[in-house]
């Protein structure tokens, strides 16, 4: 009995070590390109990126269908900066393999070094809420940084400051931009708190530099910033055809002397705050060394109130005025205003605007009436070339008592600034419009003008800070289908301004 069940024992060994010598070199078999893509994973870990590469393009070229060997191959190629290659072997992972670990950080990752801040900040933002529980610290601080590029800055503090509370690693850096992102904002006091920050607690110098230059930057700002603002300008003109325009009365081909000044002041009850309120005196005279008859003198009151947001700075006005021709009251307005001023980025800003005002004409009041008039401007910005240029559109309606005085203008401007040698300012304008009058006679007969307008200004600075002398020229064609109305205009003269 006993040497029976020793048999079966037996023979019960030599199964299984058959089965075990059938089985186990397929369970040890690997796949394909296996050993190549540990080699390479070991080397990109090590930053040996160089055999990183070689031993994961063999891997895939004995499993090209491999996500983990494309997505690999493509952190890579990330790493070294060879961009489109990384693109395309993580884009090749994804569509093999869409939900692997790591994956949709780095497609995140490849759109920001792409400098496609916007799709660079959607992918982020989407990695830190779809999972929260990870507390993925760069994919909050990346999304931060994309946010910022793109002028984004409420949500750039949002995931900058999530990223500083989960690493103080990244704090400093996050501060930082933080501290840009308030700046930007208009909130100069958040703004010195967070680069005094970095200052104090920055592992870097690099960093700790840029700090401290913002820092006092600001404070230089912040000793410049007074409520008050003061303009002052005395020119001195000659005119060869002085005039008074108006829709039914001009002179013309009379020359004459002018003296001109004018005055603007403005004080800010709150100037450091994003709610702006100020009130504003305008007084312009001009004082003719003949024809006495042409002197004119307005003061116009200024009360203005401004909100701004980081891209975009909402404006109200309300501009009561009082003109006197020849010392006898001549013109009566209430204008009102409004303004939209978009800051798209750092070189180019837009700026929309309405306005409305009502008249009252002392010696005519067939002339009394109401216009309105809209105009969009594009400021642009030339850094390297120290230059501003002004491109601009405005329509304007007028409405009269008299129907001959109503009348429509359309009018383009273009402008540019330019930054000269030995600290010379050139400024110049180009515009040209057109009216249309709805009924000059009570024949039905409809006036109808085209304007062509140049001026030009070169501003040297004089003595002190604020002071400037200027030379000034403009010329002025208008072209209208009743010959009366038909002149040439050109006026030379030196200014001196001061502003305070």
């Amino acid at each position: 009995m006993i040497l029976h069940i020793s048999k079966v024992f037996i023979f019960f060994i030599y199964c299984m070590v058959g089965y075990l010598l059938l089985i186990v070199p397929g369970l040890c078999q690997e796949e394909p390109g296996e050993t190549a893509f540990d080699l390479g994973v070991f080397a990109f870990e090590d930053k040996d990126f160089d055999s990183a590469e070689r031993h994961l393009l063999k891997a895939l070229s004995l499993a090209p269908d491999q996500p983990f060997y494309c997505l690999f191959l493509g952190k890579v190629y990330l790493a070294i900066n060879q961009l489109d290659k990384a693109e395309k072997f993580l884009t090749k992972a994804f569509q093999l393999n869409p939900i692997m670990n790591g994956l949709n950080y780095d497609l995140a990752y490849l759109t920001f070094k792409q400098s496609r801040f916007s799709d660079a900040a959607d992918r982020f933002s989407k990695i830190v809420e779809n999972d929260p529980l990870t507390q993925n610290v760069l994919a909050c601080y990346y999304a931060g940084i994309s946010f910022f590029e793109c002028n984004q800055y409420e949500k750039a503090i949002q995931y900058l400051m999530r990223a500083a509370e989960r690493s103080p690693t990244i704090k400093p850096n996050s501060m930082f931009y933080c501290g840009i992102c308030y700046y930007k904002q208009h909130q100069t006091q958040k703004a010195v708190q967070h680069f005094e920050y970095v200052l104090m607690h920055a592992p870097a110098d690099e960093l700790k530099d840029h700090a401290k230059k913002w820092l006092i930057a600001l404070r230089a700002q912040k000793s410049q910033e007074q409520p008050f603002d003061c303009l002052v300008k005395l020119s001195v003109q000659a005119d060869d055809n002085v005039m008074i325009v108006s829709p039914d009365w001009i002179t013309g081909d009379e020359s004459d002397g002018v003296m001109q000044f004018y005055l603007a002041g403005k004080y800010f009850f709150t100037p450091k705050d994003r709610h702006r309120l100020g009130v504003g005196f305008r007084h312009y005279q001009t004082v003719h060394q003949d024809l006495s008859e042409f002197d004119l003198m307005g003061n116009i009151i200024d009360i203005a109130y401004s909100f701004q947001m980081p891209l975009i700075t909402l404006g109200l006005k309300y501009s009561p005025s009082a003109y006197r021709l020849d010392g006898r009251q001549y013109i009566t307005r209430h204008q009102w205003k409004g303004h939209v001023l978009w800051n798209v980025s750092d070189n180019l800003m837009n700026r929309f605007a309405y306005s409305c005002y009502i008249q009252n004409h002392d010696e005519n009041s067939e002339r009394d009436g109401h216009t309105h008039d809209i105009s969009m401007d594009m400021y642009y910005r030339l850094k390297k070339h120290k230059m501003k240029l002004l491109a601009g559109f405005s329509a304007e309606e007028n409405h009269r008592n008299e129907m001959r005085y109503q009348y429509e203008d359309l009018k383009f401007t273009l402008g540019l600034t330019k930054k000269l040698l030995y600290t010379l300012t050139f400024h110049s304008k180009l515009g040209i419009s057109h009216r249309r009058h709805e009924q000059w006679d009570e024949l039905g007969f409809k006036r109808k003008d085209n304007k062509f307008e140049f001026s030009c200004t070169i501003l040297k600075p004089v003595w002190q800070k604020g002071m400037e002398i200027g030379f000034d020229y403009s010329y002025t064609k208008n072209n209208s289908i009743l010959d009366a109305y038909d002149y040439r205009r050109n006026i030379f003269g030196i200014s001196f301004l001061y502003h305070y």
